[in-house]
């Protein structure tokens, strides 16, 4: 029969054991977060953290969204998009109308109409948006160049964030 001072022991080193797993695991958790967080800046997305609830149901106040830049003539109607206002807040809306004049497909042939190449001159776009839960559209446009486009793939609640 085992004695009392082994058993103790060996609850020991299993205690230590088991500490030592859950804090490599607790390590590579954190680690793995710090590698995709940097990972996403470096492909070129943003985070930002909802603030209010314009857009519920769709962002909740609390959610932290993820924006990457890309060109105005990619953003539809619907999509939701981040932009910055000209007192520097960023707003995440819903894009109600977009505005725009005709986009200009050019197509260069030679004398005997063989292809050589072709160029797209894209027209200005003026997006106007709207949260989803505001009663009434925004009172101004976005006329520069959209700079993000939400992308739900990563959104994501902060456990710590306030309900209210």
């Amino acid at each position: 029969m085992e004695s009392s001072a082994v058993r103790t022991a060996h609850r020991l080193d299993i205690r230590r054991i088991l500490s030592r797993l859950l804090f490599a695991v607790v390590t590579l958790l954190v680690l793995s977060l710090v590698a995709t967080y940097i990972g996403l800046q470096l492909l070129g997305y943003r985070f930002y953290q909802v603030r209010s609830g314009s857009m519920e149901p769709a962002l909740e106040k609390g959610d932290v969204v993820a924006v990457k830049a890309l060109e105005p003539r990619l953003v539809a109607g619907s999509d939701v998009i981040a932009y910055k206002t000209s007192g520097g807040l960023t707003v995440v809306h819903r894009v109600r109308e977009i505005e725009s004049g005709p986009d200009v497909h050019s197509v260069f042939v030679d004398r005997d109409q063989k292809f050589l190449s072709e160029k797209w001159d894209y027209a200005p776009r003026t997006f106007y948006t709207k949260g989803d839960a505001n009663p009434e559209p925004d009172q101004y446009s976005v006329p520069r160049p959209c700079s993000a486009r939400f992308d739900s793939r990563f959104r994501r609640r902060w456990v710590s964030s306030p309900r209210t």
